[in-house]
């Protein structure tokens, strides 16, 4: 489970501090996705193809804060592994990220339906909690251009993972 004590997030042994053990993470539910022939694996895939982006974008400097940025990634990949981790320990079963889960089993459930159940919740709730965690009140709004930043990053990514997907599977 996720302790957070100050800067330093820490989830089974693994400190977070830097986006490359975001990275690291991802990998390793991708791992076990394919191992178990998991669909969870889906959104962990693009959600590691797009932190690398902008990984890459913070070390060219692209960013105007990039330890911000950086915080944020980690902040935000922390809720996301939380709620995988209550998803294997059967201990959260009425959120949406629960919901969303359980639609990882069903064989039916399409590749983009998949990914849709996954970022609702990352998007639509974790996103909004790690923003106010990192840049609380009205520092928030130091935050928008870098915000805008990764929306270019994630519109371009997007554009390779629909081809991709479109090109393996109809749906």
């Amino acid at each position: 489970m996720i302790k957070i004590t100050g800067i330093l997030l820490n989830t089974n042994g693994i400190e977070f501090t830097v986006i490359g053990n975001v990275l690291k993470e991802l990998e390793s539910i991708i791992e076990w996705s394919i191992q178990n022939k998991s669909r969870i694996g889906f959104f962990a895939a693009i959600y590691k193809n797009v932190t690398e982006r902008i990984k890459a974008a913070a070390n060219k400097g692209k960013f105007q804060n990039r330890e911000q940025i950086e915080l944020l990634d980690v902040t935000f990949a922390l809720r996301y592994f939380t709620a995988i981790d209550e998803f294997w320990s059967n201990s959260n079963t009425h959120s949406a990220w629960a919901f969303a889960l359980q639609k990882s089993k069903l064989k039916f459930t399409i590749i983009i339906q998949q990914l849709l159940l996954s970022m609702n919740p990352h998007i639509n709730i974790d996103l909004a909690i790690s923003s106010e965690k990192v840049c609380p009140d009205e520092k928030l709004l130091f935050l928008y251009p870098d915000f805008l930043k990764v929306n270019e990053i994630l519109a371009l990514a997007l554009d390779q993972i629909e081809k991709e997907i479109f090109t393996c599977h109809p749906c």
